[in-house]
């Protein structure tokens, strides 16, 4: 298991923690937000060309799953709402052609 903490202020910052060495993968964060426009998630199957797929808040009241090949195909999104400066957990999982997302306070059962 691979484990980072990223404190960013800038725009579009993407850590890659690990590789990714199977076709089924999972991811599980745990953030907060500065503020409620701004953007936090976790990517899963990426690979050497840039294709990815992305699960993230996206900082205007929901949770989207992405797909990047040369451009952002967004595949899925809910209404979620986060608070500022409160800690959720997000999961993240990709087995076969399914993506699970489950979004979670801190502190709360999943």
């Amino acid at each position: 298991m691979d484990e980072g903490l990223i404190s960013y202020s800038g725009s579009s910052q993407f850590e890659i923690l690990g590789a990714a060495s199977a076709a089924d993968s999972e991811g599980l964060v745990r953030f907060a937000l500065g503020s409620t426009g701004e953007t936090a998630g976790i990517i899963l199957r990426h690979q050497s060309n840039g294709n990815m797929y992305l699960a993230r808040y996206d900082g205007a009241g929901g949770f989207e799953v992405m797909y990047r090949s040369g451009g952002w195909t967004v595949v899925g999104k809910v209404p979620f709402s986060l608070p500022a400066n409160s800690y959720y957990w997000l999961r993240f999982r990709i087995v076969g052609s399914n993506i699970y997302l489950r979004a979670w306070a801190d502190g709360t059962a999943e």
